[in-house]
C-alpha cells in the first residue's frame, strides 16, 4: 500500500511517501515514510518511485534515503577508501607528494631535492602501503643507508622529507591516520681527550727540545701550568718570577687583541716546576748572549 501527499513545511515543494510493506523475511507488514527526491515534481511519479521503493525493501534492499540506508552507504564507502589507502604504496604516494609540492609553489631545484632524498627510501620500502607506513619503515631505511655508508647528516634529512611526506598524505587523504614523529640518528664521534696523557705530553717536550730552548719553554709552560691561550699571549716577562719559582697570571688577550682579565675575572700566581724554571732560565740566558 501507498499513499502520497503533498508537503507543506518545506522551502521547496516535495512529496511525503509512506509505504507498507513486507521487508524480506518478516511476517508483518511495516510502514515507512520517506520525502520523494526532488526530482520527482507530480503525485504520479511520486506513486511510482514509492512502489519501486517497496520492492526495494520486500527484495531486502534497504533503500538508500533510510537511516539504515545512508548507514550501510557509508560503511561501504569508508571500506572502499581503506581499500584504497591499502593499496596505495610509499612509491605511488611519493609521486603525489611531489606533484603537490610542484602545485604549492616548491621551487624545481627543492622538489628535485626531495626527489633524491626519497629515492633512498623507495630503494628500500617503496612497495610498502602507506597507509600504515611510520618508524618501522624508516628504521629499515635508516640501517640500508648506514651500511652503505651515508653520512649522518644525509641519512637525517631523508628522514625529514620522508616524514614531512607521510604528514602530507595524511592531508591528502591517502592514508587515514597521522604519522609518527620519525627519529632521527646522532653521530656517535668518538671522544676527544681534553688533555694529552703523560708520553704524549713528554714526546712532543722532547721534539720541541729539537726545535730550540724556546719551544721547550713554551711547551712546557702550556702543559705543566695549564695556562689557557689568551693568558699565553698575555704573558710578559715580569709576570715570571724565577727566583721564587712562580709564574702570575694577570692578563688575557682575545685573537682581536682585546686585553681582559684572565678566565672568571680573579688573577692567580702558579707555582713553576724545576726543569719549567730551568727552561725559562735558559731562555733569559740566551736572550742576553
Amino acid at each position: 500500500m501507498i499513499t502520497v501527499r503533498q508537503r507543506t513545511d518545506t522551502k521547496v515543494p516535495a512529496w511525503q511517501v509512506d509505504i507498507k510493506a513486507m521487508p524480506h523475511g518478516s511476517l508483518r507488514a511495516q510502514r515507512y515514510r520517506y520525502t520523494a527526491p526532488r526530482s520527482i515534481t507530480s503525485k504520479s511519479g511520486a506513486l511510482r518511485w514509492g512502489e519501486q521503493v517497496r520492492r526495494e525493501i520486500e527484495a531486502g534492499r534497504l533503500p538508500p534515503q533510510s537511516k539504515e540506508g545512508k548507514a550501510k552507504a557509508y560503511e561501504q564507502a569508508k571500506a572502499a577508501q581503506k581499500a584504497q589507502e591499502g593499496m596505495r604504496s610509499i612509491r605511488d604516494a611519493a609521486e603525489i607528494y611531489l606533484a603537490d609540492c610542484a602545485g604549492r609553489g616548491n621551487a624545481a631545484s627543492t622538489i628535485e631535492a626531495k626527489r633524491r632524498k626519497l629515492a633512498n627510501v623507495l630503494a628500500v620500502v617503496g612497495d610498502a602501503p602507506v597507509a600504515g607506513s611510520g618508524e618501522a619503515e624508516a628504521s629499515q631505511v635508516r640501517a640500508a643507508m648506514r651500511e652503505r655508508a651515508y653520512a649522518v647528516t644525509t641519512i637525517n634529512q631523508t628522514m625529514n622529507v620522508f616524514g614531512m611526506m607521510l604528514k602530507r598524505c595524511h592531508v591528502l587523504r591517502l592514508r587515514a591516520n597521522p604519522p609518527e614523529q620519525l627519529e632521527k640518528i646522532r653521530d656517535r664521534q668518538p671522544p676527544i681527550p681534553k688533555a694529552y696523557d703523560d708520553a704524549t705530553f713528554e714526546a712532543l717536550v722532547a721534539a720541541a727540545g729539537v726545535l730550540g730552548p724556546e719551544y721547550t719553554a713554551l711547551y712546557l709552560v702550556c702543559g705543566e701550568t695549564a695556562l689557557r691561550v689568551g693568558e699565553l699571549i698575555g704573558l710578559e716577562v715580569s709576570d715570571v718570577d724565577l727566583g721564587r719559582r712562580t709564574l702570575r697570571v694577570e692578563r688575557s688577550v682575545s685573537a682581536t687583541g682585546e686585553v681582559t682579565l684572565p678566565k672568571n675575572g680573579k688573577t692567580r700566581t702558579l707555582s713553576m716546576t724545576e726543569r719549567l724554571t730551568a727552561a725559562l732560565t735558559l731562555c733569559v740566558s740566551s736572550m742576553h748572549r
